[in-house]
């Protein structure tokens, strides 16, 4: 799957601290396994909001949309 990030989340991920974006980071990879596999992680609040357009986070991280794309 190819995965590419929005110029504008890049932007806002800048402003974190480093345990923010890694938990960002990991929290993204939890969701494309999520939709790849069908298995949720403990954990991961996940969201279709419609079609390949999913709503995610994680324990401690902000939220984030993610869309998808075959």
């Amino acid at each position: 799957m190819r995965v590419s990030f929005a110029p504008a989340f890049l932007k806002q991920l800048k402003k974190f601290d480093l345990q923010v974006k890694e938990g960002a980071k990991e929290a993204a990879g939890k969701v494309m396994d999520f939709y790849e596999s069908g298995d949720k992680p403990p954990g991961l609040g996940v969201k279709r909001l419609r079609g390949d357009i999913w709503e995610a986070r994680g324990p401690e991280d902000p939220n984030f949309v993610l869309a998808f794309r075959g």
